[in-house]
């Protein structure tokens, strides 16, 4: 039986296969999972020929491969969407289930190695056949990606928070173990101890002076420190995704040691433009205003639409004052200036300073105004048009969705990778098995229409 596409009005992804055994021959397609046959569907629509010079057998050195990247590719997909381990996966080939779908029938499942082997292989292509399933899908569903949304999240790396080495928790282990070396009490094993743990703290201070950040984690050095939504602190990657506005489609994503959110939206902008040469708007939330994500979307031609931090600015919530059009200076109610008598501050993005005026005419006031946030949300007013604001109220339901999906139905909260190059396979997973999903509930409610 030679392979083709069934397309039916019950099963548009479903997709024949000639088995070699004739348990198969009889086969029903509603055995399988959903994500199962969508997997299957799409990956062999993918250009894979990336993976060619990486076979062991070829026509000059002879022999065949086991198996294919191909069949190794939907394979990895499937565990990560199930969640299943790399040792759990040989117990899973069952004849007529999902994995002996995926594997043509083959009546041996992969080993870890060979799934290993072939991880190491795939975080080299990850990106380019993850911009190869969006294109094929937008290409489907004739998506015009002009405005986008934006957000992120935290997710913890493999490493226990015990495990977390920052820079005051070195500083304050130095001060300790110092007291002990130098006190005349300590005994001959305190001492020993104490040198032993000096030492181990001046590696540690060594690696975070070379990896240029105040934390690592023990087991996956890439990660640093961040605060989970429920305050707490935990090793992890900051990782942000971008939805297409019509069907909360995820066009690329981003994962970063680094924290606040504007920092790593910085940096995936070269990889997104250059994905995605049309982007004419970016929507987010309060937290990416910052002067250099506006300069670098300036620099690039897009629009970034926001919210105000607070309704009121520092100023105007004392009644009478106001500031000047260019934003340098404050009005007092009698029409006085106000001149500042502190320098600003350039360490951060946003620059403060004090502002006091004494005279017989108005109240007292010492203000602690931060222009250049008071500036950036002038600009965002401007762009506030109604059609702007509908958007930036949609976005939060597009955007909080992936991070729902992955987190709480993928049971993937923790990356179960170590290294930032394999984390990121991982997110370009997560990010093509969501995107695969909604394309079953779009397919499936297009049907349901016809």
């Amino acid at each position: 039986m030679s392979r083709r596409n069934n397309y039916n009005n019950k099963d548009p992804f479903y997709v024949e296969k000639g088995y070699k055994y004739l348990l198969f021959q009889n086969f029903d397609s509603n055995k399988l999972s959903p994500m199962c046959k969508v997997i299957n569907y799409y990956v062999d629509k993918l250009d894979l020929s990336c993976f060619e010079k990486h076979n062991r057998a070829t026509k000059d050195k002879g022999g065949r491969p086991r198996y294919s990247f191909r069949v190794l590719l939907k394979l990895y997909l499937l565990m990560t969407y199930k969640g299943l381990s790399l040792r759990k996966v040989s117990f899973e080939t069952s004849y007529g289930g999902d994995i002996s779908y995926l594997l043509d029938g083959d009546e041996k499942c992969p080993c870890k190695s060979t799934i290993s082997s072939f991880l190491s292989i795939l975080d080299i292509y990850i990106e380019d056949i993850f911009l190869q399933f969006i294109n094929i899908i937008l290409q489907e569903l004739n998506v015009n990606i002009s405005r986008v949304y934006c957000d992120g999240t935290v997710f913890e790396a493999w490493n226990n928070k015990r495990m977390l080495v920052t820079l005051d928790r070195t500083i304050n282990s130095n001060k300790r173990y110092q007291t002990v070396l130098f006190c005349e009490e300590s005994s001959e094993e305190q001492i020993r101890i104490a040198k032993e743990k000096l030492t181990r703290n001046a590696e540690r201070m060594s690696l975070l002076t070379k990896l240029g950040r105040s934390s690592y984690g023990l087991n996956d050095i890439d990660s640093s420190i961040m605060q989970d939504k429920d305050k707490s602190y935990i090793a992890g990657y900051n990782v942000q995704y971008f939805e297409e506005v019509e069907y909360g489609l995820i066009i690329y994503g981003h994962i970063s040691n680094k924290n606040p959110d504007a920092f790593p939206f910085i940096e995936s902008l070269d990889g997104l433009t250059k994905s995605h040469k049309h982007i004419e708007t970016v929507v987010a939330d309060a937290g990416y205003v910052t002067k250099r994500v506006m300069a670098e979307l300036a620099k690039r031609k897009i629009q970034f639409i926001s919210v105000k931090r607070d309704k009121q600015s520092q100023v105007e919530q004392y009644s009478g004052y106001r500031l000047t059009e260019n934003y340098n200076e404050i009005i007092c109610p009698q029409g006085e200036l106000l001149k500042s008598k502190s320098k600003p501050n350039r360490v951060r993005d946003y620059t403060s300073f004090y502002c006091r005026r004494r005279c017989g005419k108005c109240d007292n006031y010492k203000f602690r105004v931060d222009l250049i946030k008071l500036r950036l949300d002038r600009l965002l007013a401007e762009t506030m048009t109604e059609e702007n604001i509908m958007a930036y109220k949609l976005r939060a339901n597009l955007c909080e969705s992936p991070f729902g999906f992955v987190k709480h139905n993928m049971k993937a909260k923790k990356l179960n990778r170590v290294g930032k190059d394999k984390v990121r396979t991982i997110m370009f997973c997560h990010i093509i098995l969501y995107n695969l999903s909604r394309m079953i509930n779009i397919k499936t409610k297009n049907l349901s229409k016809n």
